[in-house]
């Protein structure tokens, strides 16, 4: 029994090619999104140390 030659063989690879491309950008946009969130937080935290400083510097500065 022959096999035929099929014409999609090739789709398959290029279906694969896709796929690890999108795992990729998939990556790529997680990657991103945890610095963006790195950023955010550490910013959050810088902005209440300053407020914390200013309020200690207002409880200094009425106390005396």
């Amino acid at each position: 029994m022959r096999i035929p030659d099929y014409p999609n063989v090739h789709g398959v690879k290029y279906l694969n090619h896709w796929t690890t491309k999108t795992s990729r950008v998939e990556k790529a946009h997680e990657d991103a999104f945890e610095k963006e969130l790195e950023d955010s937080i550490h910013k959050r935290k810088s902005e209440e140390k300053t407020q914390i400083k200013k309020e200690t510097r207002k409880k200094i500065s009425g106390s005396h």
